[in-house]
């Protein structure tokens, strides 16, 4: 999949995957007031639960929350739109990570695109219980050994490699 640049988001620039510029690029916006494109939205992206703000919020995964003045900026200029939806789309099309490494829960995750239209993310986590977490580390110290181990007969094999070509000279 490639990725497409979408133009600016607040001083950065928004890249979305081909598919949702491509979404993005046939829709047919036009002017409309924040509460229809807000309803719009939400049938649009069935994965997404969309609301008005810029503070973290709600329950589960795939909580967005858009400020008011770039849901205004939305409404009023199709250009913005297109852009926003693009990201919309992507974040649509996401799965949402539900576990952390070591053995967490994520019980709720989200996005806020703020005021400046840049893109912020949150999620609350729940740790998981102590022999899970005992666990997720010994698996990470286990592999982490095994790669130790790896490079020491690498070093080894090359050290001896060596050695054979000093005694046949």
């Amino acid at each position: 999949m490639s990725i497409k640049a979408m133009g600016n988001i607040g001083s950065e620039k928004l890249y979305v995957s081909e598919n949702a510029y491509n979404f993005a690029k046939f829709q047919n916006f036009e002017k409309t007031g924040k509460n229809e494109l807000l309803m719009d939205l939400s049938s649009k992206f069935s994965n997404l639960k969309i609301g008005i703000g810029t503070q973290p919020g709600g329950q589960g995964h795939g909580n967005v929350a858009i400020s008011p003045r770039i849901l205004q900026k939305m409404a009023n200029d199709p250009a913005e739109r297109e852009k926003y939806e693009a990201l919309l789309y992507d974040l649509n099309e996401l799965k949402p990570i539900t576990h952390d490494w070591f053995g967490g829960k994520i019980v709720a995750s989200g996005t806020i695109i703020n005021d400046d239209g840049s893109v912020s993310g949150w999620s609350i986590g729940q740790s998981g219980n102590a022999k899970e977490q005992k666990s997720a580390t010994q698996k990470l110290l286990e592999e982490l050994e095994k790669l130790q181990e790896k490079r020491r007969l690498e070093k080894q094999k090359e050290k001896n490699k060596d050695n054979l070509l000093d005694v046949k000279i």
